[in-house]
């Protein structure tokens, strides 16, 4: 099991690098109400960076208590940061930002899976949840036209990443489970 998980990791680390700077929105043709929701609806999916960091962190939320909550705060975190880039625009080592909350994530992935204590984990996911106001501010800085419907289909696509996530650790867990039984009964 441990291979696994870190065979995963490695993935992730490897998927990462290249892929932090994946904020190449086509920002002339997104006016219209209907490109800026599919757009925040695709990018997620199609933007490595996010895809990675909510899956994550849906790994990371397993078996935290208050989990709606903590989905809320780390959804909060990415419009916050959306707003801030709008208003304030981009700054220098914006990706380079980024590319550190990949990295962060990966370490709470690795501290998940070695069993850290409790406090640390949540520090890990308070920390991942913080680091998405990075992937908002670049996406603010960068989508002009409606960016309201934008931020509307980003978030409802983050949020069924971050639900994937929830569920692979929950399947992984159950999956662990199950062998430690079979283990048990020989």
């Amino acid at each position: 099991m441990n291979r696994v998980l870190l065979s995963f990791l490695a993935f992730f680390v490897a998927i990462a690098s290249p892929f932090a700077a994946a904020h190449t929105i086509d920002t002339t043709v997104s006016n219209s109400l209907i490109h800026g929701l599919s757009g925040g609806l695709l990018h997620p999916f199609t933007g490595v960076d996010h895809l990675l960091m909510m899956f994550a962190l849906g790994i990371l939320m397993f078996k935290q208590v208050r989990v709606k909550t903590k989905i809320v705060a780390a959804l909060a975190c990415l419009a916050l940061g959306m707003i801030a880039g709008s208003t304030l625009g981009g700054f220098v080592g914006l990706e380079g930002l980024i590319m550190a909350s990949l990295i962060v994530a990966g370490i709470g992935l690795l501290a998940r899976f070695r069993k850290a204590s409790s406090g640390l984990q949540r520090f890990n996911l308070s920390l991942c949840s913080a680091a998405l106001m990075a992937h908002g501010w670049a996406h603010g800085a960068e989508v002009s036209g409606s960016s309201s419907m934008f931020l509307l289909g980003m978030l409802s696509s983050a949020t069924v990443i971050m639900a994937l996530g929830l569920a692979v650790a929950k399947s992984i867990s159950v999956m662990s489970a199950r062998k430690q039984y079979q283990l048990e009964q020989l």
